[in-house]
């Protein structure tokens, strides 16, 4: 199965859809799925891993943060295929902790360039076969 997917999770509903469509013009080859909160990323990942490239995911969100996510997911060679990405407001240390515990890399909400920051991230991501 080609892994064609890219999740993206934000809580924030304005950024997400705006995030969306720029993943979505970025990358017309893929499916875009977006969501409001780690709980549901969680269990789309759990559902069916096997056409998931890329996971995209703010951290701080109202029951399961994006820290989590990847702590969950990054380490179990059942998603050893998928990607991670922190897209996050706040220190950078949370996102040099995110690649320690295996995520492809992070990007900060709110910085200039944030937003072409992680398109090339994703870019990069989607090449990278795990």
């Amino acid at each position: 199965m080609d892994r064609n997917t890219i999740l993206y999770a934000e809580d924030d509903a304005g950024l997400r859809g705006d995030v969306e469509g720029e993943l979505r013009t970025e990358f017309p080859d893929y499916v875009v799925e977006s969501y409001n909160d780690g709980i549901p990323l969680s269990q789309r990942i759990e559902k069916d891993p096997r056409n998931i490239a890329v996971v995209v995911t703010d951290n701080t969100m109202i029951n399961l943060h994006g820290l989590e996510v990847v702590k969950k997911f990054t380490k179990n060679p059942e998603y050893a295929g998928i990607n991670f990405i922190m897209y996050y407001g706040g220190d950078e240390s949370l996102g040099e902790l995110a690649k320690e515990l295996g995520a492809f890399g992070y990007a900060l909400k709110g910085e200039r360039g944030s937003l072409d920051r992680l398109l090339n991230l994703t870019r990069e991501a989607l090449l990278v076969k795990k």
